[in-house]
């Protein structure tokens, strides 16, 4: 199946365990999705109804149903279906020549949007961009974004280093309002991200807003534009240095080379002390999420044989703990942390 369903989390908090579900009934759902196909015809303004053979309609009855089976609390089917109509015909009534194709896809991103604030519908591009960005490179401006309820723009939620981005000088917060010539407002998160993505070598030419940088009096600054052009962004997830013989380390993302990274940096600035670090600051303002294993097995470098994470089961003695690796980086170290460190998020969107 060419399209497929992700569910992301980061989880930084242990979760107590889940409460029994009781599963939805064969007839419920076979009643949800018999209504979903009638207001399916109805937003495309015909009177035949998709067939169950239909590749788009079977792709939506099985995304439902894995939803009912496997989501810790997906609700009933008829709620789902009713987010996922709602989601279909919000798409239809912005692009009424839509395709088929484009309104299961949205109806499936309003269904699974509604879960949680960490699940989503990823179709293969989407599913390909996330791939390459917890591998540590891809092609694009290394940038994090994400909707800003309040303004209807994009917002940063954080540039990843190096990237040109970063050269440009955007800032976590900073809101984007053009990308080129097109006004951001009214346009969804997932249609902004493809306008800014585009192929190594090309450019865009982004227009920001920024509270408070040079006005001096905390309000909004004057838009600003920037023209970025796309690079390889290769992310570099840890950078460390010796003060003295305090070790400062820098954890920029959570990808496949996280953890591997830190015990390099460790072991390099315990080489440099002579094997008398005194302490660590470990630093992950701006970082902006990444792979659940990669943020436990930091974690557990710096904490004693503790429970770090638990993600809850759909029924009560299912829950799983993410595995770690034995022994702790930091015997006798003391660790500090920037006062400031912002909380870790997560978004689907990286380009």
């Amino acid at each position: 199946m060419a399209k497929l369903l992700a569910a992301l989390l980061l989880l930084m908090v242990a979760m107590g365990p889940a409460c029994a579900v009781v599963p939805a009934s064969r007839a419920d759902t076979s009643i949800a999705l018999e209504h979903y196909r009638q207001e399916f015809a109805k937003a495309k303004g015909t009177s035949a109804l998709p067939s169950p053979a239909d590749r788009n309609y079977l792709l939506f009855s099985d995304v439902l149903r894995r939803v009912l089976a496997e989501h810790v609390k997906p609700g009933t089917p008829q709620v789902l279906v009713e987010k996922a109509v709602a989601g279909l015909q919000k798409k239809k009534k912005e692009e009424p020549g839509v395709t088929d194709r484009a309104l299961t896809e949205a109806a499936l991103d309003a269904m699974l949007t509604s879960l949680d604030p960490y699940s989503a519908f990823l179709d293969s591009e989407h599913f390909r961009y996330m791939r390459e960005q917890t591998q540590g490179e891809f092609g694009g401006l290394g940038i994090e974004v994400t909707m800003d309820e309040d303004s209807g723009l994009i917002r940063v939620v954080s540039p990843i280093d190096g990237s040109p981005a970063a050269r440009a000088g955007l800032r976590t917060g900073d809101l984007i309002a053009r990308i080129d010539e097109a006004q951001v407002k009214g346009m969804n998160l997932r249609d902004a991200v493809a306008r800014m993505r585009g192929p190594v070598g090309t450019s865009v030419a982004l227009t920001m807003r920024r509270n408070g940088g040079n006005s001096g009096n905390g309000g909004p600054d004057a838009p600003f534009r920037v023209s970025l052009t796309r690079a390889i962004v290769k992310i570099q997830p840890v950078r460390y240095r010796l003060e003295g013989d305090v070790a400062y380390i820098r954890i920029a993302a959570f990808n496949q080379q996280t953890s591997h990274a830190l015990d390099e940096a460790v072991e390099e600035m315990r080489r440099q002390a002579h094997g008398r670090l005194a302490g660590a600051v470990l630093d992950l303002r701006n970082n902006p999420g990444g792979l659940l294993d990669q943020a436990v097995n930091v974690a557990d470098r710096f904490l004693e044989a503790v429970d770090i994470a638990e993600v809850p089961g759909r029924y009560p003695g299912g829950n799983r703990r993410p595995t770690r690796p034995p022994g702790a980086l930091s015997a006798g170290l003391r660790l500090f942390y920037p006062s400031y460190a912002s909380r870790l998020t997560l978004s689907p969107y990286v380009l």
